[in-house]
Order: structure tokens, then sequence, then C-alpha cells
């Protein structure tokens, strides 16, 4: 899958995080490689579904800025159907 070119949003996030975490200390909050979140930052790929969720849990920021749309779409799915519950 070729990487998207990052958004906005996903830069600045990028650059939040940078001010809160290491590399290698968000990596371990988000039980992930070093490798992955360099990519991520450089734009080579995507968080998944999981660890867009991940960063949310561990930094309070929403991953919209880290899903594609159809993850953003499943994830608001998911959570209208939990709230139906």
């Amino acid at each position: 899958m070729a990487a998207k070119k990052l958004t906005e949003a996903a830069v600045k996030l990028a650059a939040y995080l940078f001010l809160l975490f290491t590399q290698s200390q968000l990596a371990d909050a988000l039980s992930v490689s070093p490798q992955a979140v360099w990519n991520w930052i450089n734009g080579k790929s995507r968080p998944s579904r999981k660890a867009a969720e991940a960063i949310e849990r561990v930094t309070g920021i929403p991953a919209k800025g880290w899903l594609s749309d159809e993850d953003v779409r499943a994830v608001e799915k998911a959570a209208r159907k939990a709230k139906a519950s």
C-alpha cells in the first residue's frame, strides 16, 4: 500500500507528540517498533487503526488525523452501534 501524503493535521500531531515523547518512548507506549513511529512521522506509512486508536488513548488527541477516511467511518459506525446497545 502506498503511503498517503501527510495531512497538515498529521504533521501538527507529529510535532506535538515530540513535545511529549521521544520516538522510542512513543513506540513503547503504543507497543510498536521505533521504526514504525519513524515511518509514520516521515510519511512512509500510516498507523494502523489499532495504532491510531492507541495514539488517541495515550495522548487524548483524536485519531482522525491518523486514520484514513474509511477507517474513520468504521470507527464512527462502531461507536454508534456501541452507543445504541
